[in-house]
């Protein structure tokens, strides 16, 4: 059998500790024994007709104890307050916060509730403690947004829009928006999905129809040569004319009849003769122009038609 490295004087000290009602925890830390060999000893003494008595925990202090229930039921501050206002430690104004909770309760009194649904200052964070810190703080989020603003993201979010969109709508980044989705029920996550579906089909269909209907128009100015031809006609002459000097200008270029060293000179011919054909108040006059006198008919109309089938 192996021998014991107790001492008597070891052993002596234990059992004193142990007359004095000192608890078993605190030998254990000041005497380094094991539990077993503590409960030995106590074996031991009570075969001799020593009866201990169980250790019997110190009540808290009857005057601070009344001191915070007199917090509890003046001052809405949070246990961790109470703490630092009175030095108590938090698991005891934990603990004597219970005790009035249920001295309240039977007494027939009703607990103020908090946010979360559970009673006022109860231990332990909870949710709506954290969304007031984050308020305090100016932390970003939906969750410390307006309830109105809070409610239509909500609903935006079931319609199916885009977490862009909605960013964009009430200030904050598209990461928050969505982020906000794990809150979202699964029914509602279902529901969203259904509707974002849908909304991103009639996007698709509607961009679809419109490259089909509304082809994409080609810019004529992107042509270097018909930029250059563009910028020697002159912008006060009328559109029509412009157009179609410049059109022809461009085709003489195409076939060869016009250089473009030059150029400049030749879109000045091409301008004379598209004056002289459209626009020369002496030069030739369509037979379906109306004659200028109060009559409003036209040239064809004053031709015989004999001569007209003749001719």
């Amino acid at each position: 059998m192996p021998r014991s490295k107790l001492t008597a004087a070891a052993i002596a000290d234990v059992c004193a500790r142990l007359i004095n009602r000192e608890s078993k925890t605190s030998i254990q830390k000041r005497a380094g024994m094991g539990g077993s060999t503590i409960d030995r000893i106590i074996a031991a003494l009570q075969e001799h007709g020593l009866a201990l008595d169980g250790y019997v925990a110190p009540r808290f202090d009857a005057d601070r104890e009344a001191r915070l229930h007199e917090l509890f039921r003046t001052t809405n501050m949070s246990n961790r307050r109470i703490v630092g206002e009175t030095g108590v430690p938090l698991s005891t104004v934990n603990k004597s916060r219970e005790r009035f909770n249920l001295a309240l309760v039977q007494a027939g009194g009703e607990l103020p509730r908090c946010g979360c649904g559970q009673y006022l200052h109860h231990p332990r964070l909870c949710w709506a403690r954290t969304l007031d810190s984050m308020k305090r703080k100016g932390v970003a989020s939906v969750h410390t947004l307006e309830p109105e603003t809070k409610a239509d993201v909500h609903r935006r979010l079931l319609m199916g829009q885009t977490a862009r969109s909605i960013a964009e709508r009430v200030g904050l980044s598209k990461a928050l928006v969505r982020s906000y989705l794990r809150t979202l029920t699964r029914e509602e996550r279902q529901q969203r999905e259904a509707a974002f579906r849908t909304n991103a089909g009639r996007r698709r269909a509607a961009s679809a129809a419109k490259r089909i209907a509304r082809p994409f128009a080609t810019n004529p100015t992107s042509d270097p040569l018909y930029a250059a031809i563009a910028a020697a006609v002159p912008r006060a002459i009328d559109p029509a004319l412009r157009d179609d000097m410049i059109s022809q200008a461009y085709l003489e270029v195409l076939e060869g009849r016009l250089t473009k060293d030059q150029l400049v000179e030749g879109v000045k011919k091409v301008r004379s003769r598209i004056f002289q054909a459209f626009a020369n108040p002496w030069g030739n006059l369509s037979l379906d122009a109306a004659i200028e006198d109060d009559s409003g008919r036209a040239m064809i109309e004053r031709i015989p038609a004999g001569t007209s089938a003749f001719a």
